[in-house]
């Protein structure tokens, strides 16, 4: 459980936030299309980044860039093979 996010600017792992009520936004700032996932209160599911398909195929893909978001932040790497 977490609330909507972007990241303004990010240094490592030191991350200035605002917060946001736009879905979409908070899915493109996670790491792995899998943790792009979302549910409102209402039980409606959010995927912009076709994390459930990446489910059913067993597949952890990061989202955009993966050099960037290692880049932003090295842990995510640790994620990846957590899932893998």
């Amino acid at each position: 459980v977490t609330t909507l996010k972007r990241s303004i600017t990010r240094h490592g792992k030191d991350v200035a936030v605002e917060f946001t009520d736009d879905w979409s936004i908070d899915a493109k700032q996670r790491d792995l299309s899998i943790n792009s996932l979302s549910m409102d209160e209402h039980g409606i599911v959010y995927d912009y980044l076709n994390g459930m398909d990446d489910l059913k195929m067993n597949r952890i893909r990061f989202n955009g860039n993966v050099c960037k978001r290692l880049e932003e932040n090295p842990i995510r790497i640790l994620r990846y093979f957590r899932y893998e």
